[in-house]
């Protein structure tokens, strides 16, 4: 996903590793001495923020969980998620600015396989959404894929789309998918700290857990490159926007797997042409990986009664491709 889908999106796409058994001697332990396992890093060159400490051997134990996870054919994941946007307009006819507040729960539970085989690849995805303070009623959907075609079913609304193949195999597209499908992945350059705050001899699970910070102004400086990428500028579409540091912490088990992925994060956002003179965003996100390093098997719900959707994956696919 490149590096904002890793920051921003580490808890949507989720992904696990192939064997437990296979990698149960090759987690590194994490030494607590800052001489020996870490580095300070007190340059300031180019865009970067001034880095505090990071644990060297924690860095390399998430670098080589994420190799696995890479690798994955199958995954089985929860998500918690919860948006707070805070949102002050200007009225032109009155001057006077008003202020709404709108709050946002997601769960989701999502089980994919045959990730490395895309013509047989196969997931679901559940998601539970409620927006307390607007409404009592929770938004339910259900999507699924196999077969070349995606599946929705949203409050009863049901939907299917032809997805052309070239998305998932194309030459061109192969690694942007894998990525995509891999995005509970970190850009680890963001780190700007990184500590252990659990080590695998201070629980019976055996769980190494790992605080980090990554830089905002560098995931921001990403962003931006995204859209001069797409002929866009923020600016010239009257927009400011900002991202704080990202907090948050990995558990890795004694197999080397992530088994829980925390993330908190701040974006402020302004816009004169929307009349949106500022929008403070909350995110946090709590991700559970089930049985890393075991197959998973599901069945998908019946085809029947879906509705096509005609022409979307044209317009998917060539906008994926002016990209690269």
């Amino acid at each position: 996903m490149g590096r904002l889908r890793k920051t921003l999106f580490a808890a949507i796409a989720l992904t696990m590793a192939m064997s437990t058994a296979a990698y149960a001697d090759d987690a590194p332990k994490v030494i607590y001495d800052p001489s020996v396992s870490g580095v300070t890093d007190s340059s300031n060159s180019g865009s970067q923020s001034e880095r505090g400490f990071i644990d060297e051997a924690g860095l390399q134990l998430i670098n080589d969980a994420q190799a696995r996870q890479t690798a994955a054919d199958s995954m089985d994941a929860l998500m918690k998620m919860n948006m707070n946007m805070d949102m002050d307009f200007s009225d032109d006819t009155t001057g006077q600015t008003q202020n709404l507040a709108i709050g946002m729960n997601i769960d989701m539970a999502m089980k994919m396989k045959n990730i490395t085989s895309p013509e047989n690849m196969q997931y679901i995805i559940d998601m539970n959404m409620t927006m307390p303070g607007l409404t009592d009623e929770a938004l339910n959907m259900r999507m699924f894929y196999a077969n070349n075609w995606l599946y929705s079913d949203t409050a009863g609304q049901k939907t299917k789309q032809y997805i052309d193949p070239a998305i998932y195999t194309g030459v061109e597209l192969s690694d942007s998918m894998k990525q995509i499908l891999t995005s509970s992945t970190y850009d680890t350059n963001f780190f700007k700290t990184l500590t252990v705050t659990s080590h695998n001899t201070d629980n019976a699970e055996g769980n190494t857990v790992l605080a980090y910070t990554m830089d905002g102004n560098e995931i921001m400086d990403y962003v931006n490159q995204l859209y001069e990428a797409m002929g866009m500028n923020l600016s010239d579409l009257g927009l400011s926007m900002s991202i704080s540091d990202v907090t948050g912490e990995i558990t890795v088990n004694s197999a080397g797997y992530i088994t829980r992925d925390t993330l908190n994060m701040n974006i402020n956002m302004g816009g004169s042409s929307l009349g949106l003179d500022n929008m403070g965003v909350t995110v946090t996100a709590d991700v559970t990986y089930n049985n890393p390093g075991a197959p998973v098997n599901f069945d998908l719900p019946s085809t029947e009664g879906y509705q096509e959707i005609v022409g979307g994956t044209d317009t998917a696919l060539d906008s994926t491709l002016a990209l690269q």
